[in-house]
């Protein structure tokens, strides 16, 4: 599914007896248990890698998204952890939540004004697809290619 909002992806989680994974859980899933890169498969990205800017090499979608399964999945089988379309994640976006947050398990902030948002976007920019940076995207922007992962 994409264009979901945050309460519409909330909603199906709650619907299908899930919920949506928390940013830490997000991060743990994407990295399929390999640490201290950039990526869930390393420190570079090609377009053999993930769908973001452009077209060339497995990347065949220039201004859309790449159905699951167009690039490899990671370690634990997860497809598009990078790239491709940015995730909805439970949490509030906190400014200092990493500095701020115990280092084991942290749940997040209880409230804010920004939901969090992890993976990546087909833009221009390779950086959005960088997994240790955390992103945000308004609560309310339910335009953006945005799709959900449930728990």
């Amino acid at each position: 599914m994409v264009l979901v909002t945050w309460d519409d992806a909330t909603a199906y989680a709650k619907w299908a007896v899930k919920r949506l994974p928390t940013e830490t859980e997000w991060e743990y899933a994407a990295r399929g248990g390999l640490a201290g890169k950039r990526y869930p498969w390393g420190d570079e990205i090609t377009h053999d890698d993930a769908n973001y800017s452009g077209a060339e090499g497995r990347d065949k979608w220039d201004k859309s998204t790449a159905p699951v399964g167009s690039f490899d999945a990671n370690s634990y089988g997860l497809y598009d952890m990078a790239g491709n379309l940015w995730e909805w994640c439970a949490d509030w976006y906190g400014e200092n939540c990493y500095t701020d947050s115990p280092l084991k398990n942290p749940a997040g902030q209880d409230t804010g004004t920004y939901r969090v948002v992890r993976g990546g976007l087909g833009t221009p920019i390779r950086a959005v697809c960088v997994l240790l940076t955390a992103t945000t995207m308004f609560h309310l922007l339910g335009t953006a290619a945005t799709d959900f992962a449930v728990c």
